[in-house]
């Protein structure tokens, strides 16, 4: 919601991605549930696993802002994974994930979802959005707040402008009411 980023790019974030001096996330790669090749033996069903991969396209290597209001939140969670490596000690997978379980291994990527629709639904906001409604709803902040179309083209990885374009027409729309009305109420 602050950063625009796909949901694997959030999942595969290591601590040495974070430069808190400079307010700066690098973005360099991604989380993906892919399939390792292998059946199971009594199952026949695939075996998948979580595996970091290179992010979806050259584009999204990128650097994105770190808003101040996330800098406590992310160190918290820094901290408390390292409570939890001493907790769990030699069982803890050591990844230097941000988000992950305690015991540092990958999150279920349909997680964040249900973390959602449960605060939504605690807030009692009735709404179906998924997570990968946050990177638009990011975009449109960015368009409401009239960031440059090449700047949040480069914040969220996109390859193409008409993918940004896509999004940005929706709220130009919305701003071009806005505009009219100005220009409605010169003639009252």
């Amino acid at each position: 919601l602050m950063c625009g980023l796909r949901l694997g790019e959030a999942m595969a974030l290591q601590n040495k991605d974070i430069d808190y001096d400079n307010r700066i996330i690098n973005i360099n790669k991604s989380v993906k549930y892919v399939w390792t090749g292998e059946y199971d033996v009594k199952t026949n069903k695939k075996i998948y696993e979580y595996d970091l991969t290179i992010p979806k396209t050259k584009k999204s290597v990128r650097e994105v802002p770190l808003p101040k209001v996330l800098i406590p939140i992310l160190k918290n969670l820094v901290k408390k994974n390292k409570e939890n490596k001493l907790l769990y000690g030699e069982v803890y997978f050591e990844n230097g994930l941000i988000f992950c379980k305690d015991n540092g291994v990958y999150l279920d990527s349909k997680k964040p979802n249900r973390h959602l629709k449960a605060a939504l639904k605690r807030a009692k906001i009735e709404t179906d959005i998924h997570y990968h409604s946050l990177r638009h709803i990011f975009i449109t902040n960015c368009f409401s707040k009239d960031v440059a179309l090449d700047t949040v083209m480069d914040w969220v990885g996109h390859a193409d402008l008409k993918t940004t374009m896509l999004i940005y027409r929706e709220v130009n729309k919305d701003k071009n009411k806005k505009e009219y009305l100005k220009m409605d109420s010169m003639f009252e």
